[in-house]
């Protein structure tokens, strides 16, 4: 869960301390609480593992309240960026300056560029999506053409096709065109960590690797 208890506890640099007094330190711009996570996120990856962790604790639910507000909207999204952020924090700790922000602040910060760095990637996204379909002709036969196809060596073809993709491709195309599941119901039945955007990308590469299967089979 996202919000710790009252009395719920971490281990910090072999002391116990309270996530909600470790929250309240974050928010200082210096503590010894506060330098000490910064050590330990310094230290060997024990260490880092242990100061993430309490970062995490203290900070997670408000972060991931924030990017919901302003950022995102779905879990998958939202937890992939919580990921980068934590990604963030590890790999730039020496950036952190307690003489010109609080810890927590700092936290936010390094989520804001994560969010940003991820929204970049939904859009180059998209983009190489649009060019693809923009200069790429309509295929004789797609995956989601209501026609089916006409002649047993179509078929016999189609079906080599389908058995090259990967096992999860194959699934995906399976509950988008022949069940007619929709992305959330997709992400719900597969379990797969990944936003609707991303499945959208995943799911339109799929059908455009099966169409050049297909019609590589076709002139065999």
């Amino acid at each position: 869960m996202d919000k710790p208890s009252s009395n719920e506890v971490v281990r910090l640099g072999g002391h116990v301390v309270g996530v909600a007094q470790l929250q309240d330190a974050l928010k200082e711009r210096d503590s010894d609480l506060v330098r000490s996570v910064v050590q330990l996120l310094q230290g060997d990856s024990s260490q880092q593992e242990e100061a993430l962790y309490a970062v995490q604790r203290a900070l997670r639910g408000t972060v991931r309240a924030w990017l919901r507000r302003d950022w995102f909207k779905d879990d998958a999204s939202i937890e992939d960026v919580w990921i980068r952020t934590l990604a963030r924090i590890s790999a730039r700790t020496a950036s952190f300056d307690p003489s010109r922000s609080a810890f927590a602040t700092w936290v936010f910060n390094q989520a804001k560029y994560a969010a940003l760095d991820y929204r970049r990637e939904l859009a180059a996204e998209l983009r190489a999506e649009q060019r693809d379909r923009a200069l790429r002709p309509e295929p004789a036969v797609e995956w989601d053409d209501e026609r089916e196809p006409i002649t047993d060596r179509e078929k016999d073809c189609l079906g080599r096709a389908k058995r090259k993709l990967s096992d999860t491709e194959r699934r995906l195309l399976e509950l988008r065109y022949e069940e007619e599941r929709s992305y959330a119901e997709i992400l719900e039945e597969t379990g797969l960590n990944t936003s609707v955007s991303n499945l959208r990308v995943n799911v339109f590469r799929a059908a455009r690797k099966l169409k050049g299967l297909y019609e590589g089979e076709l002139q065999r």
